[in-house]
């Protein structure tokens, strides 16, 4: 679980009762001031965090003998983020880090998705991934549109059931192919009905850049 001064950086929210039928929450994302202005961190510096907040709480520029911690091939100084591969933690370097005690270190990864993404889920739209091998959080969500083509399965499946994608349901083992461009890359994607009864599970397949910024 969050601190409460996480949840101080990640919004405010409101409850809202429109009708007997109808309740909403709205919610205000705050920004990071690293994430609004990357290139006010010089290039000798990094930022440093704390386990229990989300932005950064200084800087420790041109470091000279601080721990660091070595984790999948990369190494970070103390006071550093970085991700493990194969989790779904965020950690922060600390001296006498150990991948067997991560507990002390780590914190499971909170993606936000019910606050974020409200309008994505209510409109049934589908959660694109870097790759197979990171099912953590979404790289961003993709939502249906008139173009889209839905192909058989290449497998038939004996599973019933449909996945709802917009006002389109595809069953299991049905997918689509689409291009979409997002932080400046033009990325390829494989959607495809996996489980039924939940979201498509969408997959980058490539990408190149493309030089819009959305």
């Amino acid at each position: 679980m969050y601190s409460r001064d996480v949840y101080k950086y990640l919004a405010s929210c409101y409850y809202y009762s429109v009708s007997c039928n109808y309740r909403r929450f709205d919610c205000t994302a705050l920004e990071c001031p690293e994430w609004l202005d990357p290139v006010s961190v010089p290039k000798d510096c990094v930022l440093t965090y704390d386990l229990n907040k989300c932005c950064s709480v200084g800087k420790l520029c041109e470091p000279k003998d601080v721990p660091t911690c070595e984790v999948d091939g990369q190494v970070y100084k103390e006071g550093q983020k970085f991700y493990p591969k194969g989790s779904c933690s965020v950690c922060v370097c600390k001296e006498r880090y150990s991948e067997k005690d991560q507990a002390a270190y780590c914190r499971p990864l909170q993606c936000g998705t019910e606050m974020n993404h409200r309008r994505d889920l209510e409109g049934h739209c589908a959660p694109v991934y870097k790759d197979k091998t990171e099912l953590c959080c979404p790289h961003f969500w993709t939502c249906h549109s008139q173009d889209d083509v839905v192909n058989p399965a290449e497998i038939p499946s004996k599973i019933n059931g449909t996945c709802i994608f917009g006002r389109k349901f595809l069953k299991v083992g049905e997918y689509i192919e689409k291009t979409v461009e997002k932080y400046g890359q033009r990325h390829n994607i494989h959607c495809e009905c996996k489980v039924p009864h939940l979201f498509l599970n969408c997959i980058i397949k490539s990408s190149e850049h493309s030089g819009s910024p959305i």
